[in-house]
């Protein structure tokens, strides 16, 4: 089992990925799927270090975004970045403290692949209940075999398409210490699911999971360099 200090470690690092295009890429598709207009109340559910709503922030400014996350390294992250981010310690495999139907939209991402599968079914359950009808739930994870490795080529590709060889090796250079800490961790994390203790996705695994729930879903979308997927379900 991977310990809190290495949730703090990872996190430290972790906001090296908003540099990364397909992160970056996998961001706005979660907020574009979520169908998001102001006024909205959203859920966060494994909110980590606020990526997600520092983003649908700069484009809703009038929406109330909750986020919760099992790790308090990851919130704490988030309150340096947004001081009036709305957030607590809370375990999504545990009851929801929100009343039936309260959020129009949740969003979840890379988080229910670090619960077993005998659980997911009555997180997204729980999902289920807090969002109001004709609500929407968007969630991405990692694919079973993803490749960190794939995910950094797509992004140097990309990043040499559009800016060249000179100020893409410079920022390759800059960011090379924290790019390796990010290599070591997500290596730790595939050894966690080779263990077990990390469950990542099989294709239609997540549009069932919603099925199961009650959502109605439309299929599952290849992101993050093809290493992730992504699904929609409305209420």
């Amino acid at each position: 089992m991977l310990m809190p200090e290495f949730w703090e470690k990872y996190f430290k690092t972790y906001d090296v990925l908003n540099e990364v295009v397909p992160y970056q890429q996998l961001i706005d598709r979660i907020i574009q799927e979520a169908r998001i207009t102001d006024g909205m109340t959203v859920l966060d559910a494994g909110v980590g270090t606020g990526n997600v709503p520092i983003q649908m922030k700069k484009a809703y400014t009038h929406i109330r975004i909750i986020g919760i996350d099992t790790a308090q390294e990851g919130l704490d992250r988030w309150k340096t970045k947004d001081a009036h981010a709305e957030s607590f310690v809370h375990n999504i495999q545990n009851i929801l403290p929100f009343e039936r139907n309260f959020f129009d939209v949740v969003v979840s991402n890379n988080a229910l692949y670090t619960i077993s599968r005998d659980k997911r079914t009555q997180v997204v359950k729980e999902f289920y209940r807090v969002i109001k009808p004709g609500g929407t739930i968007v969630i991405a994870n990692l694919k079973k075999g993803f490749s960190p490795f794939a995910i950094y080529t797509a992004h140097v590709k990309t990043e040499l398409r559009e800016k060249g060889f000179i100020q893409t090796t410079a920022k390759i250079i800059r960011m090379l210490p924290e790019t390796l800490k990010m290599f070591y961790y997500n290596a730790l994390i595939q050894k966690e699911h080779a263990f077990g203790k990390f469950d990542f996705f099989e294709k239609g695994e997540q549009r069932q999971l919603l099925h199961t729930a009650g959502f109605q879903t439309g299929d599952e979308i290849s992101v993050y360099a093809h290493q992730g997927l992504l699904v929609v379900g409305t209420k």
